[in-house]
């Protein structure tokens, strides 16, 4: 039954182990190259000032600290950077990042922030 049965229906005959295979395949599930995401950072809002969300702002380095500007008004402080991003931003482009705002948390007065 096994080769000859296969002899006699070859053009027809398809193994099966692996059917719904391709179906099932997500072409970003398990990929080689994931999608690499910036990491993000607390700032924390000064008296009186707030976050907008999805708003650009200005980081620079104040008494050995990074701190949020809008324009030319400290707005926040951006919490437990690491020492290597604090020299870089120091370091490089005239002490001055960019800093967006990605969550706004009303409560606590802070959001989510990448540098860039």
């Amino acid at each position: 039954m096994g080769l000859d049965f296969i002899a006699k229906c070859a053009d027809t005959f398809v193994r099966s182990w692996d059917r719904g295979r391709k179906d099932l395949a997500e072409p970003n599930l398990f990929t080689d190259i994931p999608k690499s995401e910036r990491q993000t950072f607390i700032a924390v809002a000064r008296q009186g000032h707030k976050f907008m969300h999805g708003k650009w702002y200005e980081v620079g380095i104040e008494k050995g600290a990074a701190v949020i500007r809008d324009e030319l008004t400290t707005i926040g402080d951006l919490r437990d950077l690491p020492e290597k991003l604090l020299n870089t931003i120091s370091t490089e482009g005239c002490g001055i990042a960019a800093a967006y705002t990605n969550t706004i948390h009303e409560v606590s007065n802070a959001a989510d922030v990448t540098l860039r």
